[in-house]
């Protein structure tokens, strides 16, 4: 995850709800932490995800691969979060 993300984490209620208070706002910042570039396939190398609504996955609108929002990559020394 991008350490710069991890640093700027809220410090009271009132600012964590104005910054994650919608599942929308949560999603984003995961997505962030996970690709700080953009989006980048582990399978094919393309640029663009689809997000699905009802899972916190995004697939590559390329080759389809699913890529778990939960999970870090695969040898990055981290492990799926539970929420």
């Amino acid at each position: 995850m991008a350490d710069g993300l991890l640093t700027d984490l809220p410090h009271d209620l009132p600012t964590f709800i104005i910054r994650f208070g919608t599942d929308a706002q949560c999603r984003a910042y995961l997505v962030r932490a996970l690709w700080p570039n953009g989006f980048c396939c582990g399978g094919c190398g393309h640029g663009v995800a689809w997000s699905h609504k009802k899972r916190l996955i995004e697939e590559c609108t390329a080759c389809g691969k699913q890529h778990s929002i939960l999970c870090g990559r695969p040898g990055s020394g981290h492990s799926c979060l539970t929420l």
